[in-house]
Formats: structure tokens, sequence, C-alpha cells
């Protein structure tokens, strides 16, 4: 077979899954070792619209166990009346659906361990759909451009509640904070809903608790909230009209076979070529498998957890796979390997210390180490100067 070039090979590689879920609903995928299997968009294996409208998801609401939210006490009905939110429902529908409909897949590998949670805190877990929807579409290794983590994107108060280091990836540690968290947010605005989520997103000071009575709280103060903040609160209500009523906006979320299987990882292998050698959600297995940090691998002989309908799959290409070596080296190439080198170009604003630090989990001690591995005289680099980092683990 010709070498693939990097951009044939991520073509391959991503097809399944840019545009649609990259989950399996029953179909398996083909197991042939001596020719590469076809790549299928998310529209031929029928992962958009089940014929069976019992294959269908919704996101039932836990309006037994919570108080209402003080305007939502009847969500449709407030929607009905609010233009920002129906644009925002719009832009799901459209931009977004493939989004949506990713995330609510991997939301039902989660919602039982998420749903009891929020139950427990007498919080509705619609909230928290429509928060990991917006925040991070349930990717638990989403990192913003401002450091925000994980599925709740906890970054400041993270810190204040207790996040350290590889917690903010632990799904049940960064639930637990983020509900307590929003238990706090709820007692100072009175459940107001809106409120809750403006601090949520533009951490406020909760300077605008004086408004927890006023049912148009967020008209009011609209015009003080950054951009961002406008358009956070209405999509996150937006998602959760989604999540509630699927059908009611003609869109359909597959329901998945959310049982997993355990197997002992027969090398080393990421979960990012894990997921290209199923053909499926590597987020989702990362969800199912979660690390300190991204760019650590599962070593030989670690436990891997995968969705059950990939039993056969995982067994037929974890080592049999036609272009195994090449998803490995296009993984190691952007999360080294253990003993692997990394080439690393150095950009304007590095240094020595800082170049270390972001490559810290891949062993690197220090920019002394750094200095020592590359032969360097001097702590001075240039932009565009060329470094090898060291990858012990």
């Amino acid at each position: 077979m010709e070498e693939l070039s990097r951009r044939q090979l991520f073509h391959y590689s991503t097809t399944a899954l840019v545009a649609g879920t990259g989950f399996a609903v029953a179909q398996k995928a083909p197991s042939g070792k001596n020719e590469v299997p076809p790549v299928q968009s998310a529209m031929d294996r029928g992962v958009f619209e089940p014929t069976n409208p019992s294959d269908s998801y919704r996101l039932y609401p836990q309006s037994d166990t919570r108080k209402p939210f003080g305007i939502v006490k009847d969500f449709f009905e407030h929607i009905q009346t609010r233009d920002d939110v129906k644009q925002q429902i719009l832009y799901w529908l459209t931009d977004g659906r493939a989004s949506f409909i990713g995330g609510a897949c991997r939301f039902q590998f989660l919602e039982h361990t998420i749903r009891p949670m929020y139950e427990a805190a007498g919080m509705p877990v619609e909230l928290g759909f429509g928060l990991g929807m917006q925040e991070s579409l349930f990717r638990n290794y989403s990192v913003s451009h401002a450091n925000a983590k994980g599925i709740w994107q906890m970054q400041w108060a993270g810190r204040k509640y207790g996040l350290r280091g590889g917690d903010y990836f632990d799904i049940v540690k960064s639930t637990e904070k983020q509900l307590e968290y929003l238990e706090d947010l709820v007692r100072v605005f009175d459940w107001q809903l809106e409120l809750v989520m403006v601090d949520y997103n533009y951490s406020s000071g909760r300077r605008y608790a004086r408004y927890r009575s006023d049912p148009h709280a967020f008209r009011r103060i609209y015009r003080r909230l950054p951009r961002q903040t406008r358009h956070f609160v209405p999509r996150v209500l937006a998602a959760i009209a989604l999540g509630l009523e699927p059908e009611r906006y003609g869109i359909s979320i597959p329901r998945l076979d959310t049982r997993t299987a355990d197997f002992d990882a027969p090398r080393d292998v990421h979960h990012l070529e894990l997921g290209l050698l199923l053909g499926t959600d590597h987020w989702n297995l990362g969800n199912l498998n979660p690390r300190e940090n991204i760019r650590v691998w599962f070593k030989e002989g670690e436990i891997i957890r995968i969705p059950k309908i990939y039993e056969d799959t995982y067994h037929d290409r974890i080592n049999g796979h036609p272009l195994r070596g090449d998803f490995h080296q296009f993984v190691a190439d952007v999360y080294a390997a253990p003993g692997q080198d990394v080439r690393y170009v150095v950009s304007r604003g590095d240094n020595l210390a800082r170049i270390a630090d972001k490559f810290r989990e891949c062993g690197v001690k220090g920019s002394d180490h750094l200095l020592l591995y590359n032969g360097l005289t001097s702590t001075i680099i240039h932009p565009g100067q060329e470094l090898v980092i060291p990858c012990t683990h």
C-alpha cells in the first residue's frame, strides 16, 4: 500500500467523526484485515435519523426532585417569548447540529454518573445537560484559551472549590465541585436561573444578586454583560429545550447502547489512536478513560474501557488494522508516545521554562533538562529555532 500523506490520513481518520457522532448504533464496523475498511459517513450508518422512533433519545427532567427555577416554571411557554433563545435553537439545528448530536451521544455514556449526583444535590439535570453541551460538548479533555478545563470548564471556580491537576478531568471530582459551586449560586440568586448562568460564565462577583426577584433580570443587565455571556445564557437554554423535546424541533438523537467492556492494553496506545482504529469518537473514549492529561498514553497492561458494541472490532483491529502504524505515528506526532522525542519549533514569546512546563506531562523536568538534552550553552532561544523534547512517559 502506498504511504498515505498526512492530509489523506487525516481525512480518512476523521471523515466519520467531524460531520457526525462517530458512534455506532447497531451496525458493527467492518473487521476485514486485508483491506482498508470503507469510509462511511454518519448519515450512511444511520446515525442521524434512525427509522425506528424507539431508537431516539431524549433527556428526561427530574421535576419531582427540584425546586423550579424562578423564570422557567413552564419552560416551553417561556421560550416562545424569547427571540434570543429561539435564535440559539436555530444555531443548534443548523451550524451546531452535528455538534449537538455528538454531545448528546457522549452525555448518554456519562448520564449514569452525572444524573444521580445532580439529583442528590437537588439540582435539575437539565441544567447540567445545557451547561455541559455549551461548555464542552461533553468532551472531558476540553481546555479553553483561558485555561478552563474539563466538561464543566472550571477555571477560577475550580481552584476556589479545590480542583487540582488531573481533578479537572475526573468526571466525579469535577462534577462534585461544580455542584458545590452551583449550590452556592442558587442560594445567592434564589434560583434565578439566568443570573446563575451569568455568574457561571462571567464570574461577575455576584453583583447582580439584587435582581434575583426580577423575572426580567437578564434583559435589564444585558447591555452590561460581555458579548460572550449574552450568547451563553440563551444558548444553554436552547440546548436544554432541544434535549428535553428534540422531536418538537425535528432533531433525532440516536439512543446508544452504553454498556462498556474492559480490556488489558496489549501495547502502549493513546485513546485518540484507539478511536482511529475503532472508527469511533475518541472524545467518548477519553471520557470513559479519564487521565491526568490528554498527552498521557495507556501503558501495556493497563485497563482500557470501550463501548461494548466495539468489542469484536477491538480484537480485530487493535493489532490487525492495516493502518495501525500510520495511525500510531499520526497520533505520536501530536502527543508523543513514551520514549519518543518531539520536535518543537520555538515561537515568539517562548522561553525554556515555559516550554518545559508545556511538556511537563511528557517527563520534562524543567528548563535545565531541555538545556542539557539539546546541548545548549545558553538559555537564550529564538523564534524558528528547533528543540528536541524528550518524552519519557
